[in-house]
């Protein structure tokens, strides 16, 4: 009967690595690339796992057992893809792939996306799914959501990675394949990575999200001067052809008239309709230098300011933050009242009054 062939036990591997000349032998036979390149030598310092593939006596195991694997070195191992790795990377230790489902079962390795894994202990974060994503799809572009998030906008995390793909692919353990095009332009390079140009992802993030999700992301970025009417329109230059140019088109007519939702778009008609003129549209507030709160409609002579709550950027959980802003615009001297889609809609002459009631008062305060 054969005897069974054991692997050499992790502190031998780790060993090996940390003799220069070794490991850049090795390397120069192709032996520890990944699609990025060679990977640094490793910190001759890093704390090695003494279990190996032996037991407490250092015996080997069966030949079904598999070496307990230290955190520190598959993440010392891979620092170069954020401790991310392939079944195929792992042959760099010695593992086969068989011995990474091993591992898997014992919950010390764990799926990032794609083909992509990582040590138990370490975070999934976009940043490392992203890298998943880059070695199971190395032709692909980061986009869309994830592209978003690294170029820091405000968005909920769907637990996938978006990537745009020159050929056709199905989805793959997180990871979602797109179809539509890109210029080399609109693409940045961050280390390894490829991923669509800030402009672009704010483009596509604001065609292609649910509706909801895409204007509030607008309200955000808009208020803050991190987006500007420019980024819009040049997009709209660029991508008439593209999914999204419609909504495009009108979030561009809406932040022009200073308006950040189809709400506040309406509630600019509703005012025009019924001849309530002298106000201005998305205005900042200012107090000893600096902005303390920008308004949807503001009488300035006035110093009435009129706030469309919409469900989106006003609801249960910005009760307390909306409370304060307008406790801090009263102390400011300004007068400020609240409108609804229901006022809108359902009662909109009571709420014709109410405006007109509140332009009177206001004047009176300001000649008194």
């Amino acid at each position: 009967m054969a005897t069974p062939r054991h692997r050499p036990p992790l502190p031998l591997i780790s060993t090996l690595f940390r003799h220069s000349d070794t490991f850049n032998a090795l390397s120069a036979q192709g032996r520890f690339d990944c699609c990025f390149g060679s990977y640094p030598q490793l910190l001759a310092d890093a704390p090695v796992s003494t279990a190996g593939v032996g037991g407490a006596s250092g015996q080997p195991h069966g030949p079904g057992a598999v070496p307990h694997m230290d955190t520190l070195i598959l993440n010392r191992t891979f620092a170069d893809t954020c401790g991310v790795f392939t079944p195929a990377m792992a042959s760099q230790l010695n593992l086969s792939r068989r011995d990474v489902a091993r591992l898997r079962a014992n919950e010390e390795v764990v799926r990032v996306c794609g083909m992509g894994m990582t040590a138990a202990g370490n975070e999934i974060t976009p940043a490392r799914r992203a890298m998943a994503a880059r070695l199971t799809w190395p032709e692909g572009i980061i986009c869309f959501r994830s592209a978003g998030e690294f170029h820091g906008f405000k968005l909920d995390d769907d637990g996938l990675t978006h990537m745009l793909m020159p050929n056709g692919r199905r989805p793959n353990r997180g990871l979602v394949p797109h179809s539509w095009s890109v210029r080399p332009t609109e693409v940045e390079r961050r280390g390894p990575l490829l991923l669509t140009d800030r402009r672009t992802t704010f483009a596509d993030c604001l065609g292609r999200l649910p509706e909801p999700e895409a204007w509030g992301l607008l309200a955000w970025h808009w208020t803050r001067d991190e987006l500007t009417e420019e980024d819009i329109a040049a997009q709209l230059d660029e991508r008439n052809y593209l999914h999204g140019v419609v909504r495009l088109r009108a979030m561009l007519d809406a932040v022009r008239d200073g308006a950040l939702s189809m709400g506040e778009v309406k509630f600019h008609g509703f005012l025009r309709d019924d001849n309530i003129t002298g106000w201005e549209a998305d205005q900042k507030i200012w107090c000893r230098g600096r902005i303390v709160a920008r308004v949807d409609v503001l009488f300035r002579s006035l110093r009435l300011i009129l706030e469309f709550d919409g469900a989106i950027a006003h609801n249960e959980s910005t009760a307390v933050a909306d409370a304060a802003r307008d406790e801090l615009l009263t102390s400011l001297g300004y007068r400020v009242e609240h409108v609804t889609w229901a006022q809108m809609y359902e009662r909109p002459g009571e709420l014709r009054r109410r405006i007109r009631t509140a332009i009177q008062e206001a004047a009176a305060r300001i000649a008194a």
